[in-house]
């Protein structure tokens, strides 16, 4: 008998996402709720900066999954965001255990 698990997957490597300009944040909030659709790993917190203004602390599983999120919130909604250095990317070294 096979036994399935289901893993909930955690988000690794956090980032702070803002809007160039604090006019388009609506826009960005919007085209982020759109992405996080399809993409249920991406953890979304509101967030705001001093010096940034408002925006969101996301969570990706790594540093490619943030950069293909960035990628397609600038091509396919033309969003222009600030991104903040991830802070507590592990870095993994895959090891076989036989």
């Amino acid at each position: 008998m096979k036994k399935s698990f289901l893993l909930k997957m955690c988000a690794l490597c956090p980032s702070g996402m803002y809007p160039m300009d604090q006019s388009e944040y609506v826009g960005l909030r919007s085209a982020i709720e759109r992405l996080t659709l399809n993409d249920s790993s991406v953890t979304v917190q509101r967030d705001s900066s001093l010096a940034l203004g408002a925006g969101w602390r996301l969570g990706f599983l790594n540093l490619l999954h943030m950069e293909v999120f960035n990628q397609r919130l600038e091509q396919e909604y033309s969003a222009s965001v600030i991104v903040t250095a991830p802070t507590g990317c592990p870095l993994f070294t895959p090891t076989h255990q036989g």
